[in-house]
């Protein structure tokens, strides 16, 4: 544990911050280190380490950057926001404006009557941006022993991770629930879909804008839905294909566009598929029936 947080306090001590506190049990192997570190703007490149960490924003900021093996995103973070990174992801941040956070660093066994609890972290993969309202209080007190470190400090600032990283669990571990696909979630991730149809869209994207962790998100809509995110993706393009198509006057390749194919010759692929009509089919019905009922 030592190597990861001396590397990434390296790291950031490259980029102009600093490590202002570090607290752990003295013993020789902790399972648990918190730190708290100061930074200018910067733009990092995180290696794979090899334990998971939860980092939380003290300070409100504009954070752009994920796991390197996937799209970059940008995010609004607030104050109490928390980036959860397990040790298998490589990550890259890029802040404009200068930003405190701590870092809670953890083994799975954390102790014998949580390791269920971390090990759950450990193995359900990044969860980015996440506010949990009734995390601020211990999120406060932390940050308060980290900076005016009371009497038996060590103690108070180990259980206040413990509890931290207890809640966030809980979070996540409802993720795994196909309850959690209730109506709201999926009005919530339909209207992310529409709004973004025009670019291609990861199921970590979807994920991210229901607030559910990427690696469970996938097989919950699927259980709960019966298709998959792409089906669902797809299903959303053809709907507002078909939609422009009937009432727009754009040609075959702006429809094409506006709808997030990667041609028109995709589109026309995809519709023929899925409706058993051509784009042009598709667009002469549309003008069958509107002529038609002009004549009435």
């Amino acid at each position: 544990m030592a190597v990861g947080v001396t590397a990434y306090g390296n790291l950031l001590g490259r980029a102009g911050g600093e490590q202002l506190a570090l607290a752990c049990r003295p013993v020789e192997q902790p399972t648990l280190s918190v730190v708290l570190y100061r930074s200018p703007p910067y733009d990092l490149q995180v290696l794979e380490m090899n334990m998971p960490r939860l980092s939380i924003n003290l300070t409100a900021s504009s954070v752009f950057g994920g796991v390197e093996s996937e799209r970059r995103r940008s995010f609004e973070a607030k104050r109490h926001s928390m980036f959860l990174t397990p040790p298998s992801a490589a990550v890259q941040w890029r802040k404009q404006s200068p930003s405190r956070h701590l870092t809670i660093y953890f083994r799975p066994q954390l102790l014998e009557e949580e390791s269920e609890c971390a090990d759950h972290l450990q193995r359900c993969g990044h969860i980015f941006n996440v506010t949990l309202p009734e995390c601020a209080t211990l999120i406060e007190r932390l940050e308060a022993e980290m900076t005016a470190p009371g009497l038996f400090a060590t103690e108070a600032v180990d259980s206040l991770a413990r509890l931290l990283l207890v809640a966030f669990a809980r979070r996540s571990g409802r993720g795994t629930s196909p309850l959690r696909m209730s109506a709201e979630v999926l009005r919530r991730l339909e209207d992310y879909v529409d709004a973004n149809l025009t670019r291609r869209i990861l199921v970590a994207d979807m994920a991210d804008a229901v607030r559910l962790p990427a690696q469970t998100f996938a097989k919950a809509y699927l259980r709960y839905t019966g298709r998959s995110p792409h089906q669902f993706v797809l299903a959303r393009r053809v709907e507002r294909a078909k939609n422009l198509l009937h009432h727009g006057p754009l040609s075959l390749s702006e429809v094409a566009a506006a709808c997030g194919f990667s041609s028109q010759q995709h589109m026309t692929h995809v519709l023929s598929e899925r409706l058993g009509k051509t784009p042009l089919a598709v667009r002469g019905e549309a003008l069958q029936k509107t002529a038609a009922s002009r004549d009435r």
